[in-house]
């Protein structure tokens, strides 16, 4: 039986990152190539081991904040388009589980 997982999908460089939930890092591949501006051998795939996509469907996420709130980015650029899941004041800036929190709302969580 396959286990949906979630890639990250990227260009050699790094520069470019994709979002994808799949089956496999081959079909990963396919998905994210069709997004990048790159050859097919300059595309790298990594399994994001601990990532939470059960309820999501296969495909690309285009949503780089539900990407990261799910464990397959480690980190976004764009942490300002999001807030605290607790306080709903401070940019959030770390990730436990689902949640996304502010740098306070972390350590009273810890």
């Amino acid at each position: 039986m396959l286990i949906k997982k979630g890639y990250n999908v990227n260009t050699q460089d790094d520069e470019h990152s994709i979002a994808v939930v799949a089956f496999t890092s081959r079909e990963a591949k396919k998905l994210g190539f069709t997004k990048l501006d790159c050859d097919w051998v300059d595309v790298r795939v990594r399994q994001a081991k601990n990532a939470d996509v059960e309820d999501i469907p296969i495909g690309i996420i285009n949503d780089n904040i539900l990407a990261w709130r799910r464990g397959i980015f480690d980190w976004i650029d764009n942490y300002d388009e999001t807030t605290c899941d607790e306080c709903h004041n401070d940019i959030a800036l770390e990730r436990i589980g689902r949640k996304i929190l502010c740098e306070k709302c972390y350590e009273k969580a810890q």
